[in-house]
C-alpha cells in the first residue's frame, strides 16, 4: 500500500503503517503515511496540479515515463473539493506517486525506502481543512489508490496491512520523529463493491515545523480492496472533536471513493 509516514511540519501529515506493510520483510505493515495513519485528508475543483509526482513515479521505476498502472490511479484519489467545503491541498507537492516506500523494521521503526512488490501504480493526495480562526489545521487527511499486477498481490498487501497493527501497536517514524500509539483494528464499515475492508484507529504525536510536538491526535484509517486495486483514506483531527469526527470524515471520503470502484 502507500506510505503512511506522518510528517506534520508545515501542516503535512502522511501515515505510513498500513501502506508500508507490503515492504516489511516479515510481511507486516503499519498504519497509510498511513499507521497506518498517522499520518493527518469544496465547492470547486483546483485549477492545477503539481507535475513532480509523475516524474517521481517514473524515477522509482527507472523509466522516462510513468509506470504502467499510473494512468489508472491518477483519477481515483480524491481532490480537495471531493472531501467537502473548505478543504484545500496540503503539502508541496500534495500528490505522491512513489512506488518505493518506508518499511517497519523488527523494532517497529519506520525507516528506509523499498519498492513495493507487485505495485504498478500509486496516487496519494493530501488535504487539510483550515481552522475557522485561520491559525492552524482542523482536519488533515489523505486518500490513495494503488494498483497491483494481480488481485493476489493486492490481497497479500491488504493482509500485511492488517497484520501490521497487531505487530506494531506503537511505532516511530525515524525520519520525522513522529510517534504513533494505540494502533488497533476496529470493525470496518460496509463499502459497496469492495472485496475486503480494513479499519484502523490510533493516536499520533507529530513533530511540528518549529520542533515542538503536537498534542496526541486521534486518527482513522480505512482500506478497501477490489480486485487488484486498493483504496485508502486517512483523517486526523486537531480541533478537539475527537475520534468520532475522524470516523465521519474518513467514512464520507471512502464512500466518495467507492463510487469510482
Amino acid at each position: 500500500m502507500s506510505s503512511r509516514t506522518a510528517l506534520r511540519a508545515a501542516a503535512l501529515a502522511v501515515s505510513a503503517l498500513a501502506l508500508t506493510a507490503c515492504n516489511d520483510p516479515g510481511g507486516a505493515a503499519a498504519g497509510s503515511a498511513a499507521p497506518s495513519a498517522p499520518a493527518s485528508a469544496a465547492a470547486s475543483a483546483p485549477a492545477g496540479k503539481p507535475s513532480a509526482p509523475a516524474s517521481a513515479a517514473a524515477a522509482d521505476h527507472g523509466l522516462d515515463s510513468p509506470p504502467p498502472g499510473q494512468a489508472r490511479v491518477a483519477g481515483l484519489a480524491l481532490l480537495p473539493w471531493e472531501w467537502g467545503n473548505g478543504f484545500k491541498e496540503s503539502g508541496k507537492p500534495s500528490e505522491d506517486t512513489s512506488l518505493a516506500l518506508p518499511a517497519l523494521d523488527a523494532s517497529c521503526h519506520l525507516t528506509g525506502s523499498t519498492p513495493v512488490k507487485g505495485l504498478t501504480g500509486r496516487m496519494q493526495r493530501t488535504v487539510e481543512l483550515p481552522s475557522p480562526a485561520g491559525t492552524g489545521v482542523s482536519v488533515f487527511g489523505w486518500s490513495e489508490a494503488e494498483v497491483f499486477g494481480s488481485a493476489d498481490a493486492s490481497h497479500r498487501d491488504f493482509a500485511d496491512t492488517r497484520a501490521g497493527a497487531k505487530r506494531c501497536p506503537a511505532y516511530t517514524d525515524d525520519a520525522s520523529g513522529d510517534r504513533f500509539s494505540g494502533v488497533h483494528e476496529v470493525k470496518a464499515p460496509s463499502v459497496a463493491g469492495a472485496d475486503e475492508v480494513y479499519a484502523e484507529e490510533g493516536t499520533g504525536v507529530f513533530v511540528l515545523a518549529d520542533g515542538k510536538k503536537s498534542d496526541p491526535l486521534p486518527y482513522v484509517l480505512l482500506v478497501a480492496r477490489k480486485g487488484e486495486v486498493t483504496f485508502d483514506v486517512y483523517a486526523d483531527i486537531d480541533d478537539g472533536r475527537g475520534i468520532a469526527a475522524a470516523r465521519t470524515y474518513a467514512g464520507e471520503a471512502m464512500r466518495t471513493l467507492a463510487i469510482k470502484f
